[in-house]
């Protein structure tokens, strides 16, 4: 990656479904697990926020989520989780994955209105070393290895790093489905002919409406 990396405050969206309404919680959880195990070899959860609720038996939607759960692997210190509400505790799971949020999905006692990547890591290609450079953040970006991939965490945590991850990932019940919404924050994923948008767009279906 020859040019630093420049963070947006928006960019382009990008959306997996899985069909069914909601039911039960357990098959919700499978769903999502399903989910996000389709797109982890692009973007990986590090910590997210739960909410959930009844279903409002005349609308068939989790309307009034009144459960909110936080759960989290250890963040490295580069590393900062946004955005969650302040009055939630994080619960620092060892084993953080598909499997991790499903079980907690279940463990809610309500049915799953919406879940919220705080921090994530997206997978990127052609770095080489152990750092990016970042426009406006001095200690520029750490790169993880994880398995045989090169990885990319957000939000930094560095001073005057934007609040913002290289990816947004959202997780929301729909009538009809959940529905998985991927936003690219972070200049590789936003430059024509890089690989990172590509496998973007060849996973998933661009939402422009």
């Amino acid at each position: 990656m020859d040019t630093p990396i420049r963070i947006h405050d928006r960019g382009e969206s990008f959306v997996l479904s899985a069909a069914g309404p909601p039911t039960t919680a357990r098959a919700q959880a499978a769903r999502v697990a399903k989910l996000l195990e389709r797109v982890g070899h692009i973007v990986r959860p590090l910590c997210v926020e739960l909410a959930a609720g009844p279903l409002d038996p005349d609308t068939a939607f989790v309307e009034d989520c009144d459960r909110f759960v936080q759960i989290s692997e250890r963040l490295p210190p580069e590393v900062a989780a946004t955005h969650g509400r302040a009055d939630v505790p994080v619960q620092i799971v060892q084993t953080f994955g598909p499997g991790a949020i499903a079980r907690a999905i279940e463990a809610c006692g309500g049915l799953l209105g919406r879940l919220d990547a705080l921090a994530i890591l997206a997978r990127v290609y052609d770095v080489h070393g152990e750092r990016v450079a970042v426009e406006g953040v001095s200690a520029g970006a750490p790169v993880f290895t994880r398995g045989p991939n090169r990885w990319l965490a957000g939000p930094l945590a560095a001073p005057g790093a934007p609040l913002s991850p290289p990816l947004t990932l959202s997780i929301e019940q729909t009538f009809e489905a959940l529905v998985l919404t991927i936003e690219t924050r972070w200049s590789p994923w936003l430059t024509e002919g890089r690989p990172e948008l590509e496998r973007l767009r060849a996973l998933t279906a661009p939402d422009r409406a």
